[in-house]
């Protein structure tokens, strides 16, 4: 004879998460809604694990158990006891959460690196959203059953109960972009060979320049010392001319080393306006070719958390399409700033150029978009450019008028 308690037990396992404890019954309307969303949490690849108050465990989707399948049977513990040791650690978790529930506001667009034992570096990008029931407890009668413990309608054993429900939450969401920065970064550094190839006319020129004085000193020198009685008054003088100009040769060369070689991939404080510096080191010949008039105007910003390899790339991107969009020369304005009301340390480049038609505004930022000449431009730099500050947490914004110039800013989380 068929047991009609574990026939019971078998339906309401078959219509998981949600039933009515009361009565272990379940109605085909929400039988058909519970389908729904399971399919739902079954495909979605972003992860979702939802917490409350006592930062316990509450419930998570399919798409997190794939990632953390080890964490399948510890729902209802704390977050520190669900994750793995190293992704634990590598975040403010507790003091994010407590932010969120106390302020009820959401935490967007935190990147999260760390390194599991036998595998590449891991980088997610999480948003903690309060999810707030102020004096609207959950029905007495309502049960999640993903512990594995059997139904026996008696709540008080199961700890989906509604007191463990009651509250406010904060759901945490993820998104795996691990492949998507090895992508990056591959499409970056070749990005940033093309960019190197249009800069070495000017560093050949910036070289050219100190190595010529330093032959012409060195020649003065030993033209001297080859006389019978040399006039040793203006060797001092040559020889300093010598030691400047090989100073300033090894500053350009240590630029163009920081530049062309990959900075550590996660996430540093920076100094914008050192990073600006660096950056317009670099093109000092580009300026003096196109007659742009630079003015630079470096505020006093708090740093910015970010990779500077990416926002020295970006900012490169955006400075050479403007001196190209202001062929018969004009201005151009780097501006360093902070957003107190969004928290943001920002770089802002504006030009006096040709400006961009309305109609390409919404696509200068895709993959491939150019209006340039054939084989004057990938179409990569700025889609690559955003791609990257994005995953900083960052964001970059552009507003035009044809005729009249562009200003393209750089936002940044604050360090």
């Amino acid at each position: 004879m068929v047991n009609e308690g574990s026939v019971r037990l078998q339906e309401l396992r078959s219509f998981s998460p949600v039933v009515e404890c009361q009565t272990c019954t379940v109605t085909q309307e929400l039988a058909l809604l519970r389908s729904l969303i399971k399919a739902i949490e079954d495909t979605i690849s972003s992860c979702f694990l939802l917490l409350n108050r006592d930062l316990l465990s509450l419930y998570a989707n399919a798409a997190f158990f794939r990632i953390w399948p080890e964490a399948r049977n510890k729902l209802g513990c704390p977050l520190e006891e669900l994750w793995p040791r190293e992704v634990f650690r590598a975040a403010p978790w507790e003091k994010w959460l407590r932010e969120v529930l106390e302020t009820g506001q959401p935490r967007l667009n935190q990147v999260v690196e760390w390194e599991s034992p036998g595998q590449q570096t891991q980088v997610f990008r999480f948003s903690l959203l309060p999810l707030a029931e102020r004096g609207q407890p959950l029905s007495p009668h309502f049960c999640v059953e993903f512990v594995p413990v059997e139904c026996h309608q008696v709540c008080s054993v199961c700890t989906a109960n509604s007191e463990f429900w009651q509250g406010e939450k904060v759901l945490l969401l993820g998104e795996d972009l691990t492949q998507q920065r090895r992508w990056e970064q591959q499409l970056l550094q070749s990005e940033k060979l093309a960019g190197l190839g249009q800069l070495v006319a000017g560093i050949a020129h910036e070289l050219r320049n100190p190595l010529s004085s330093i032959n012409a000193a060195a020649y003065y020198v030993a033209d001297a010392l080859t006389e019978a009685n040399p006039d040793l008054a203006d060797i001092p003088q040559y020889l300093e001319l010598i030691q400047r100009n090989v100073r300033r040769a090894e500053r350009i060369i240590t630029n163009l080393m920081q530049f062309a070689r990959p900075d550590r991939p996660e996430p540093q404080s920076v100094d914008l306006n050192e990073l600006v510096s660096t950056t317009l080191s670099l093109l000092n010949k580009s300026f003096a070719d196109s007659k742009v008039e630079l003015i630079l105007q470096r505020n006093d910003i708090p740093p910015a958390r970010c990779r500077p390899d990416t926002v020295k790339q970006a900012l490169l991107n955006i400075i050479v399409n403007g001196l190209q969009a202001m062929p018969q020369g004009g201005q151009m304005t780097i501006q360093t700033f902070f957003a107190p009301e969004r928290g943001m340390s920002c770089i802002a480049v504006t030009d006096t150029g040709i400006g961009i038609p309305p109609e390409h505004l919404s696509a200068i930022f895709q993959p491939f978009f150019t209006t340039k000449a054939p084989y004057e431009g990938t179409g990569l730099g700025l889609s690559i450019a955003l791609m990257a500050v994005e995953a900083d947490g960052g964001h970059i914004f552009v507003e035009s008028e044809p005729g009249r110039g562009s200003t393209f800013t750089i936002e940044l989380p604050r360090a």
